[in-house]
């Protein structure tokens, strides 16, 4: 559950390309058109401004516009990690960054995103789409798609495990805060939760319509046709909240338990 966040603070190297920056360029061969102010570079491409740096099979820069797209093995470095993807486009004026085909970001954090293509909306805005994966240590986050803007998530069809707590959520849907220090503070879960969790010899194993973890305090509270299993014992209420910690299930409103 450690620092997802930190996919928006790394990918935030993608969002840094300026043509008014000092561009270095180097390539087996480069033309330039001067009537549409385009530069294209092709084999063994390289691109250098800033503290940043890119390579790729072939490329060009449009001073005009102030767009760049790269094609054909793509690495884009800087000192908070490393983007590979088969393309990526810059619009410096829309702030907008795409990059697409067997995507994949590596962070020095420790953090790695798959996904087929990735776009980015100036500095705090990014999209994930294509079967989306994010690792972080122990957890994994797979999703259909993930939006994230700031210290919010939105996740479509999100499968989130959290192997060091012993935790599976599966939605519809979910929505995800981070703390200021990039760590999860809580998952809301909507549509067809499901929630298991592994105490020693215990699982706990859970359905509702929505389910809310609070990471920090590791409770869990589900509700809207809510039921649980828990050793033999299947509780069905209002409202059922568990503490991942302790174990302790206990139910709120009109409840019906069955003991198997």
């Amino acid at each position: 559950m450690r620092r997802i966040a930190l996919l928006v603070l790394s990918l935030s190297f993608i969002c840094s390309f300026s043509i008014a920056l000092e561009v270095k360029l180097i390539a087996d061969k480069v033309l330039y058109y001067p009537e549409k102010d385009i530069m294209e570079a092709l084999g063994n491409v390289r691109l250098f401004w800033g503290d940043r740096k890119a390579s790729a099979d072939k490329g060009w820069v449009n001073f005009k516009t102030q767009d760049a797209f790269l094609e054909g093995n793509v690495t884009v470095e800087d000192e908070k990690g490393r983007l590979v993807a088969q393309k990526v486009s810059f619009d410096s004026k829309s702030e907008k960054y795409l990059a697409q085909g067997k995507v994949l970001l590596l962070t020095k954090d420790g953090l790695k995103l798959e996904c087929g293509k990735l776009e980015a909306y100036g500095k705090d805005k990014f999209r994930a789409y294509e079967s989306p994966i994010i690792t972080v240590k122990e957890s994994v986050l797979k999703a259909s798609e993930i939006l994230l803007e700031g210290s919010e998530a939105e996740i479509e069809s999100p499968s989130y495990e959290d192997k060091s707590k012993s935790i599976l959520i599966t939605a519809l849907k979910a929505n995800m805060s981070l703390d200021n220090e990039g760590k999860i503070k809580n998952i809301r879960a909507l549509g067809n939760v499901f929630i298991k969790h592994v105490r020693d010899k215990s699982i706990f194993q859970a359905k509702a319509d929505e389910g809310f973890y609070d990471v920090t305090s590791g409770i869990v509270k589900i509700s809207g046709k809510a039921s649980a299993f828990k050793d033999k014992t299947e509780l069905r209420a209002n409202e059922i909240i568990y503490n991942v910690d302790t174990g302790v299930m206990r139910a709120v409103g009109e409840t019906r338990m069955v003991i198997h």
